[in-house]
Order: structure tokens, then C-alpha cells, then sequence
């Protein structure tokens, strides 16, 4: 090794030129303030060069050392090959947050489970998750129709359906289907739009889970309410009765089963279209507004409260626990938000609501997207504004992507929903995702 000479720099492979490193001689450090600039041989350069030598050796060190070690099995990392369960089971360390969303993902398939005709669009569905049937909103032309189908199966048992098998539920329309619920106590709700028709509430009894015969999932009594609203835009069933909500363009209506028969009431006046609804518990309900508002009615004392502030126009709500839920809007705006958090202001020049989290969602400006919460799988699903399905993990915020060619569709996911049929608990959830005139079906 070359002997350090004070003032002198012994020309190597980090700083020297090709021509002085064959030289093999010492070059006199020149000081900063009387060194040109660029000068090959400055004090700073030198400085600099014994550095990042330093460093150079440091990294080969380490590099050489890792070498000799055995090393962890890349597939112990993966989602499906034990980065969950084997550390489970060591308990040699606790599990990374969103594993169990990981590998929920990694295992999903994607299978068309049912297609309407080539010029007709889905517009929304549910699924009776007692008798497996499903309801759809059916747009052909300037016409929309509520319409069901009975399950089928395959060699393997799980649920399909076939277009021959659709029976329509009510008359063609020229009102756009805007949403359809199912609630607890077996009544399914469809709302429409409005516009070239009176906007409407359709309320239809379904068939009990045990006198289903597979012909008919409702037992043929409907009841379509016109309410004074020009625009309904979307509705939602209380987990715990037959509760009824409808966001509408001027506030919120509340429907009431009693005695086989509905009331309804003016829940919540407000001066913005409602696009969200989400019961909170039997007696709270959440509303999102066209104005980023999201406001709390307690039936119980017929009081509203102003809760949250979100960037944008809220389309979207879901209960996550008692205390939390996630919130989809425009302007790419997917937050959670902890409701005992104090309202206050956000970022610098933002009045929204400080989130607990934030997810990397891709929708500027459209509406009609879908968007649901699974808190079992730890997953949150949305339909994107470029006609990808965007997949988060509930509980870290990071963004799960799936197999491209599971990724991507010929329309806009105007719905997607997490479903379980009765009959099938023994399998994982299904997602179920509508666009276009196909019902898609991501399951394991």
C-alpha cells in the first residue's frame, strides 16, 4: 500500500484521470482558494474521493459478508409461500400489516359469471347472498329495467348465471337505475335517476331462503313510490331493521316498514345532492354531499350535525368499526377518517378534515364508480376513472396489484361488491364487478 504523504495525493481509481493513474505518483492537493475550478486535485476533491472510497469499502465489506450467510428463501416472502403463516407460527415476528389483503389478491381469479346482450349495459346489482339470485339495472338504448337471475352451478359447485334465465322485475323505463340494496329484512330497494322519467323508489319482497324452489326470488309484490325529488341518486339499507335511506338532490328520505306496509319521512334537508349513504348503527346515518360535507342524522332526535369535511364531492361511504370509515370521492380522494377525531382544519389552504389515513386513488372527476369496504379480507376495492379496478390494503394504505389481465376493463366498473353466498361459506368472498354488459367474478 502506497504511503500517505501529507499535502500529497496518491492518484487512484476514484479521482484521477486514465493517464495519471499509470503514472503512479503522488500530485500536490491544491487549496480551495487557489485552486481553478474543475482542478482534478482541489482540497474538496480529494475530500470527497476519500469518502466515497471509504464508503466503497464499506459496501464490498458488507456485500462479501452477506455472501457467506444463508440466505431467506425469496418465497418466503411472498404472501402465499409463508410470510404470513410462517411467522405466525414461529412467533418469531408479528405479521407485516395487510398480509391477509395480500394474499387474499395474489389468489384471486377473474371469470365472467354472467354477460347481457352486446348493446345493454349493467348499471348496478346485488346479490341475495340467502338464495344466491341475482338483481340487476339493465340499460339498453334509452331504456332501463330492473331485472333478476336465478343461480346455477358448476362442476365445481360455485354460482353462475345464464342471460336465459333473467325475468324482468319491472316495466322498461327511461329513468337510469342509480342503486339496488337488499336489506335484513328481505326487501330489495331500486332507485332511478330521473330525467326522461319521474325518478323512482321500487320496493320488492323477496322470497324467504326456504321456500325458494329456483324459479322465483320474489314473491310478486312490489311498490314504487314517485317521490317530489327531480333527482334520486342513490340509497341504503340499515344493517339492523328494515330501515330504509334515499339520497336525493335535496336531502334524505327515510322509508319504515310497518305492518307489511312503508311510511315515509323527511330525514335530513340539505342544500347539495346527497351521492353517499352508509348506516353507522341502528339509530346514525352518514351522508356525503356534492359539496365534500358528510353529515351524521340520529333519528332518534331528528339531529343532524356537520361531521367531516372531505377534499371533494363524497361518492362513497363505508363503515369500517364503530368509530371509523373510509371515504371516496373526485379529485383522486379516498381517506379514512377516526369520527372521534376533533373537526379541525387539514393541510395548509385545505378545510378538510385531517384523515387517520390516505389511499392513492385515481378518479379526477367522475361519478358512478364503484367502491366497497371488505373489513374481513382487510381490502378496499374502487373502480378507477382509466377502467382499472384499484385494490388497497384497509388497514396500511398500500395499493395491491393484481395480475394485469385481472386488472383492466372494456368499460367503467360501475359497481363492485364483496359477496358471500350462505351456501359457500366454506369458500373465500367472492368481488364481483360489473362494467359494461358483463358481470365479472374475481374469486379463488
Amino acid at each position: 500500500m502506497e504511503r500517505e504523504i501529507p499535502g500529497y495525493y496518491f492518484a487512484d481509481l476514484m479521482l484521477s484521470v486514465p493517464s495519471d493513474r499509470e503514472k503512479k505518483k503522488y500530485f500536490k492537493i491544491i487549496p480551495n482558494h487557489v485552486a481553478p475550478k474543475g482542478a482534478q486535485y482541489s482540497r474538496e476533491n480529494v475530500k470527497k474521493s476519500r469518502e466515497n472510497e471509504r464508503k466503497r469499502k464499506r459496501d464490498d465489506e458488507k456485500a462479501h459478508r452477506i455472501k457467506q450467510q444463508v440466505q431467506r428463501s425469496e418465497i418466503l416472502n411472498h404472501p402465499l409461500g409463508g410470510a404470513y403463516y410462517l411467522n405466525r407460527e414461529t412467533g418469531t415476528q408479528a405479521p407485516q400489516r395487510g398480509i391477509r389483503a395480500k394474499t387474499y389478491v395474489h389468489g384471486l381469479e377473474r371469470s365472467t359469471t354472467f354477460c347481457t346482450g352486446e348493446s345493454s349495459r349493467i348499471q348496478h346489482f346485488a346479490r341475495d347472498e340467502a338464495t344466491g339470485g341475482l338483481f340487476y339495472g339493465c340499460g339498453f338504448q334509452r331504456l332501463n329495467q330492473l331485472k333478476c337471475v336465478t343461480p346455477d352451478r358448476d362442476g365445481n359447485g360455485k354460482i353462475t348465471y345464464s342471460e336465459s334465465r333473467a325475468k324482468p322485475i319491472s316495466s322498461p323505463t327511461g329513468s337510469e337505475i342509480t342503486s339496488i340494496n337488499i336489506g335484513p329484512t328481505r326487501t330489495l330497494v331500486s332507485t332511478s335517476l330521473g330525467g326522461d322519467a319521474d325518478a323512482s323508489i321500487m320496493l320488492t319482497k323477496l322470497v324467504e331462503p326456504g321456500q325458494f324452489d329456483g324459479t322465483w326470488l320474489d314473491v310478486g309484490v312490489h311498490m314504487i313510490l314517485h317521490p317530489r325529488e327531480q333527482t334520486i341518486w342513490t340509497s341504503g339499507t340499515s344493517k339492523h331493521d328494515g330501515t330504509i335511506a334515499i339520497g336525493t338532490s335535496t336531502g334524505v328520505l327515510l322509508l319504515k316498514e310497518t305492518d307489511n306496509n312503508w311510511t315515509e319521512s323527511r330525514a335530513l334537508k340539505s342544500n347539495t345532492d346527497i351521492f353517499a349513504l352508509e348506516f353507522l348503527s341502528p339509530s346514525t346515518i352518514a351522508a356525503g354531499g356534492r359539496d365534500s360535507s358528510i353529515q351524521l342524522y340520529d333519528q332518534r332526535s331528528s339531529g343532524k350535525a356537520l361531521r367531516l369535511r372531505h377534499p371533494s364531492s363524497v361518492t362513497g361511504i363505508r363503515q369500517v368499526d364503530d368509530w371509523r370509515v373510509v371515504v371516496c370521492g373526485l379529485r383522486g380522494s379516498m381517506r379514512m377518517y377516526d369520527l372521534r377525531a376533533q373537526p379541525g382544519a387539514g393541510k395548509k389552504g385545505e378545510k378538510a378534515t385531517p384523515p387517520v389515513l390516505e389511499y392513492l386513488y385515481s378518479n379526477a372527476f367522475r361519478l358512478g364508480l364503484g367502491f366497497d369496504v371488505d373489513t374481513e379480507t382487510g381490502l378496499v376495492v374502487a373502480a378507477s376513472e382509466d377502467k382499472t379496478l384499484q385494490l388497497f390494503s384497509l388497514h396500511s394504505g398500500e395499493e395491491i396489484r393484481p395480475k394485469a389481465s385481472d386488472k383492466t376493463f372494456s368499460d367503467f366498473a360501475g359497481c363492485v361488491r364483496f359477496s358471500q353466498p350462505k351456501d359457500q361459506e366454506h369458500r373465500s368472498k367472492e368481488l364481483l364487478v360489473s362494467a359494461g354488459n358483463a358481470l365479472d367474478c374475481f374469486s379463488w
